[in-house]
């Protein structure tokens, strides 16, 4: 099993490589556990502030693969779940704003 450190990276690396048309600021991981309780990683893919330009259906799946892949070669076993977020959906719910 990997570090959240080294598996934030991993995920960091694939994430901005299948979606580099659109852009991400960062990515956040932490540990969870998936609907069978068996241990999880949460990934967070934050888009950077301000895009213009929306995710294609294609480049989220070859995020979600990528991701998968990338991780799952470097040994990791946990299964990753993938969310996306703009970094201005971050700021609303940290400041309790509820979404339109």
């Amino acid at each position: 099993m990997l570090t959240l450190s080294e598996v934030n990276q991993i995920a960091e690396k694939a994430a901005a490589a299948a979606l580099k048309r659109v852009g991400i600021s960062r990515v956040v991981t932490e540990p969870t556990v998936d609907s069978d309780g068996h241990d999880a990683l949460k990934v967070l893919v934050v888009f950077r502030r301000g895009i213009t330009e929306q995710a294609t259906g294609a480049e989220v799946v070859r995020t979600f693969l990528k991701v998968n892949q990338d991780l799952e070669k470097m040994g990791e076993e946990r299964l990753p779940i993938i969310e996306f977020a703009t970094e201005e959906e971050l700021e609303s719910e940290l400041n309790g704003e509820p979404e339109d």
